[in-house]
């Protein structure tokens, strides 16, 4: 019986670590989609509820989801200092980075 090279197991080892690891950090992100109605959505604080012309959808709380610069300046998300960024021709609500 042929033997498996020792490079090809750390290999496997490597990716089934990485998998576990990045599948940990998806189970514990806000699942703000599981919720179909305001109410629902609303009492999770890390979610916020969106309306547009589309459709209306329970989505993670985060600085991009701030569509005016009002609702930017005062966005209380943990964890994350929103401000608003201009440019030639757009406007948007951004993370602050350090």
């Amino acid at each position: 019986m042929k033997k498996c090279n020792p490079r090809f197991k750390y290999f496997i080892l490597s990716f089934l670590v990485i998998a576990i690891f990045y599948s940990l950090n998806f189970i514990s992100a806000a699942n703000c989609w599981q919720y179909t109605a305001l109410s629902t959505c609303s009492a999770d604080s890390d979610c916020n509820w969106h309306e547009d012309q589309w459709g209306s959808w329970c989505e993670e709380l985060q600085c991009w989801n701030m569509w005016d610069q009002d609702d930017c300046s005062t966005a209380d998300i943990p964890g994350k200092n929103c401000t608003w960024a201009t440019s030639v021709s757009t406007y948007t609500c951004q993370q602050t980075s350090c």
